[in-house]
């Protein structure tokens, strides 16, 4: 058959494929049908079409599927491997052959990886390469005499491994796992999750098989419940997880049109509604479908767990001379480990599926694989009596107070089940999601991080973030088994409609009544779940220099205990959000506000009753810390500097300010490295539009503005401050991009409008999917109105929003600037020229002309 022919043979067959697997999916089939039709599917052609290219010489070679093809779980675009056994090297026919062969599939459309080697070295290369013996370990004939296929497997097949290859196989397995886990974020619970390589997902599927294969020699998947690894119950439940994410897996496949494994936003609507979710009164569409994506992961990852804690304990079983102590309950414990040696006993008292977690958080013990296996298989003994049991819920408060492994215990309690039973309520969020780009976990594993992240903070060990105040608050706390609480409760009600935070008030409050707690317990726990926003706002929306805003704050607070414990929630709370959430100019807000807290509850003073004298004495100290021949100059500018800046900067910072306002107009730029942002500072006669004009050129060099402000000075001119970073939330240091962007500000400042930004051609799902909201902020200052805007964030945006203020004839103050993934939120800070608040009509019309300028595509009237 010439070249050409082939190749159209082999397309309309591989199209034939495709279109055949599109039809399943519509037909509701299960994804073991839908892989195992395309892996037979290919399997005849690859037959046929090496029968047509090869003629006589086919017979002598031996055509072997491995990997994923091996296994015969090809999804639509998955790579065809291929291991061409043949009896000479140097055949030159052969080699022709395959060669024809490879280009007619690649040809075709189809992506073919093959290797082409004697029985010898197909031997030699299973021995040298870890990846080879992989690969023959899921290996199986699709063309040929099968003879040298059966020769490799006489010696090179598993069975025939020493104990010695068998564990340098599986130990280099479990190292591959954790790396790759590593790499995927360690979860499997992120937002746009990845089908095969994340954590519960196809890759620890064929872990677990690989393992299993290599260390007991079974020769299909469920046999492994004959050796005892698994129930019959566990590996079905297993099976159906995995059939689950194949189908999405070839779904995905088939609406990219190429090799596709991760679950991405703007994918995510199209595969729920082609598997028909539907939109319910209090969920979407979507977030149903990923809800039982996370549940079927789940499942995977829970018992990948185990079984990978399983083959840790038999390649480093350790501790065989020590003495094993039997307690009540049939627990037992065996050096570190807490096992189970008498399983009836154990499930013959409910009470033990709590109490083997407190006897795990002793001394430095930890749970062996066979007691999670049969925690998780008797989770459901945890029943309405066991939660009413005050015995229980003592156990619980224990596991909570200890000084030692709370979080591990709580997440291996809810991987095995019992904590979604022991607590209902946080059972209800399993799995529940976000349909937004900000928040990067579900709220089961987003509280679990959190969690963690408070006992990295009492350790000091800095693995999530570094955060000196909260490691040196974290300690001193008196009852964190109470902020523990307020962690699990915080987010529990998201998903039951209404506000989440007023429905979690009063979850928490009867569950912390259901612990036996003190009222003043559940009262400051149910406080902490009603407001557990409240910090983040003030510390990202108002303006922290307006002691009005900090003496409203604590008047909220009112005390120090609960200061401590809202702030150490909030930094756990912000930080479990996702990776990149936290950021240093984050750190710095919290850090200020907590700190002017405090301070403020400490001294009860609102303004300083020597207002005048504080001003003074700051001009003072200015003065005293420049030379005699400066003293005058000085002087001149410290006269232009109105009170609010004159407070805003310590003596050391307002002298170098000084300094530079001797000149009529300018900027300058200084990186603050220990807050992690570059001081932008831009001076000279206002003109309308100055600021939207300096915000553009600020995004116009690709930086981040983190806040902004705006001062009048005393001799007419303006001094706008900026706090800005790289696209990468890192302060902006090289020294030419810096010098670059002082040109392009001091061009503004002469009269130069910048560049137009150019806007989102093309906005994504999440983009559009994000309503606008303008509203007022009335407690935000006392002195200026506050006018915060959410929106779609893009380039440009404040530079945007400002040019909109100009237009209304509205002097702008300042601005806080906070980002949430796809979300921006910007608080205006704005009076009507003579130091006052809008009047109500102004706000309205305000409020209006800035609703238009967010939009996506607005009029071009309300553009920069």
């Amino acid at each position: 058959m010439p070249d050409n022919d082939l190749r159209e043979f082999a397309k309309a067959r591989r199209l034939a494929i495709m279109a055949a697997a599109d039809n399943r999916i519509d037909a509701q089939q299960g994804g073991r049908a839908i892989v195992k039709y395309v892996s037979g599917a290919v399997d005849d052609l690859v037959i046929d079409l090496w029968k047509r290219v090869a003629g006589d010489v086919a017979a002598g070679v031996d055509v072997v599927a491995v990997g994923g093809y091996g296994r015969a779980e090809l999804c639509p675009y998955s790579d065809w491997d291929l291991l061409f056994l043949v009896p000479d090297a140097d055949d030159t026919r052969v080699n022709a052959a395959i060669k024809l062969f490879g280009q007619t599939v690649w040809d075709s459309g189809a992506h073919l990886g093959h290797a082409v080697r004697t029985v010898k070295e197909a031997r030699k290369f299973a021995r040298d390469n870890h990846q080879a013996r992989t690969a023959l370990l899921e290996s199986r004939m699709v063309s040929g005499s099968g003879a040298l296929y059966a020769n490799l497997l006489k010696s090179s097949g598993q069975q025939h491994w020493s104990r010695r290859e068998r564990i340098e196989f599986c130990t280099q397995k479990l190292d591959e796992c954790a790396e790759r886990r590593r790499a995927q974020g360690d979860t499997a619970f992120c937002m746009e999750p990845e089908l095969k390589n994340g954590k519960g997902a196809l890759r620890d599927v064929s872990t677990i098989f690989w393992l299993s294969m290599a260390w007991y020699g079974v020769p299909t998947a469920r046999e492994l419940i004959g050796q005892g690894l698994v129930s019959e119950d566990e590996f079905n439940g297993f099976v159906r997880s995995r059939d689950f994410l194949w189908r999405v897996r070839s779904a995905l496949h088939l609406a990219t049109g190429r090799e596709t494994d991760k679950l991405r936003f703007d994918l995510q609507p199209e595969l729920a509604a082609r598997f028909r979710y539907r939109d319910s009164e209090r969920s979407s569409a979507v977030e149903r479908f990923l809800k039982n994506y996370f549940l079927n992961v789940r499942t995977i990852a829970d018992l990948a767990d185990i079984f990978v804690l399983h083959f840790e304990e038999q390649i480093h079983p350790g501790g065989r001379l020590r003495r094993r102590r039997k307690l009540d309950g049939g627990i037992e414990v065996h050096g570190s480990e807490v096992g189970v040696h008498d399983v009836a006993a154990f499930a013959a008292d409910p009470h033990n599926l709590i109490r083997i977690f407190v006897e795990a958080q002793k001394e430095r013990r930890y749970l062996n694989s066979r007691a999670l296996r049969v925690v998780r298989k008797h989770a459901r003994l945890v029943d309405a009596a066991l939660r009413a049991s005050p015995r229980a819920n003592d156990m619980l408060l224990a596991i909570l107070r200890s000084p030692r492994n709370v979080a591990t215990a709580l997440r291996q309690m809810h991987e095995t089940g019992v904590l979604g039973r022991l607590i209902p309520d946080f059972g209800r969020i399993t799995g529940h999601c976000q349909f937004d780009r900000y928040h990067h976990y579900t709220v089961d594993a987003h509280t679990i991080r959190a969690i963690d992240i408070l006992r990295d903070f009492r350790l000091g060990e800095g693995q999530f973030i570094t955060m000196p105040l909260a490691s040196k608050l974290t300690p001193t706390l008196e009852r964190p088994e109470l902020l523990y609480i307020g962690l699990l409760y915080h987010d529990i009600a998201k998903g039951r409609g209404g506000d989440h935070s007023e429905i979690g008030e009063n979850l928490a409050r009867r569950f912390c009544r259901r612990l036996g707690l003190s009222h003043d317990d559940g009262e400051l726990v149910a406080w902490l779940v009603l407001h557990h926003l409240r910090f983040s706002k003030t510390a990202q929306h108002y303006d922290l220099s307006d002691v009005g805003v900090i003496a409203d704050f604590c008047r909220f607070v009112g005390d120090h205990e609960r200061l401590v414990y809202l702030f150490l929630l909030t930094v756990a709370d912000v930080t479990a959000v996702g990776p990149g959430v936290w950021t240093d100019w984050k750190g710095t807000l919290f850090s200020q506000l907590f700190r002017a807290a405090e301070a403020y509850l400490r001294t009860g003073q609102v303004l300083p009753a020597d207002h005048a004298e504080r001003l003074q004495s700051r001009r003072d100290s200015v003065l005293s810390l420049c030379s005699a021949g400066e003293r005058d100059t000085i002087a001149t500018s410290l006269a232009a500097v109105s009170s609010s800046l004159m407070l805003h900067f310590p003596p050391a910072r307002l002298l170098d300010l000084c300094r530079l306002l001797e000149r009529d107009s300018g900027a300058h730029l200084e990186v603050n490295e220990s807050m992690g942002y570059t001081q932008v500072l831009a001076w000279g006669h206002d003109r309308p539009k100055l600021f939207s004009h300096l915000t553009a050129a600020l995004a116009n060099a690709n930086t981040k503005a983190l806040t902004a402000h705006a001062y009048a000075l005393r001799d007419g001119r303006i001094l706008d401050e900026f706090h800005i970073t790289d696209a990468n939330d890192v302060a902006v240091s090289e020294r030419d991009q810096m010098d670059r962007l002082r040109k392009r500000l001091e061009a503004v400042l002469g009269g130069e409008e910048p560049p137009a930004i150019k806007r989102p051609v093309k906005p994504d799902v999440l983009m559009k999917a994000l309503p606008v909201q303008v509203r007022s902020l009335e407690a935000a200052a006392k002195t200026v109105t506050a006018i915060e805007v959410v929106a779609a964030d893009r380039k440009g945006l404040l530079a945007t929003l400002a040019a909109a203020i100009a237009e209304s004839g509205i002097d702008l103050r300042g601005a806080n600037i906070s980002t949430f993934g796809e979300k921006a939120i910007d608080v205006f800070f704005v009076h009507d020229g003579h130091g006052n608040k809008l009047a109500d009509a102004d706000v309205e019309r305000l409020i209006a002309k800035l609703q238009l300028a967010a939009e996506l595509n607005p009029p071009e009237s309300a553009a920069a």
